[in-house]
């Protein structure tokens, strides 16, 4: 395999690792919170043992490896700004799952945090074509 494929193929993966990370940390955030929404007296023997909080340790968990694979690929300095993408999913899932509310002032941080990302992701292009 050449270099400039294997380089190309490390960027994929690298990349995926990243969408991945982003998605299992958001699954974590919504299992978290569904487990304190049925979490029978709110006690924290009753939190701990609840499936949904299981199953947001277990995202994380997944979540941590990903993102370890992320840190492979990309300086820390290019992949953390970029993570901050979660923001995005967190509103969504907000809205959608939990029927919350979501402000104009929500809707202007997510385009900053967007800008923020494209503007990075650009130079990241730009630094690595280079």
């Amino acid at each position: 395999m050449s270099e400039a494929k294997a380089a190309k193929t490390s960027r994929g993966l690298g990349i995926a690792a990243l969408v991945a990370s982003i998605l299992l940390q958001s699954a974590a955030a919504v299992c978290s919170k569904q487990a304190g929404l049925t979490s029978a007296d709110g006690a924290a023997l009753g939190m701990v043992i609840n499936p949904w909080y299981v199953l947001s340790l277990v995202a994380l968990g997944a979540q941590a490896v990903a993102w370890m694979l992320v840190l492979r690929r990309f300086p820390l300095s290019v992949a953390y700004p970029i993570s901050s993408l979660i923001f995005t999913l967190h509103l969504l899932w907000a809205w959608l799952i939990f029927k919350e509310e979501i402000a104009w002032n929500h809707l202007g941080g997510i385009v900053l945090i967007v800008a923020g990302v494209a503007v990075i992701g650009r130079q990241a292009a730009v630094e690595g074509a280079g």
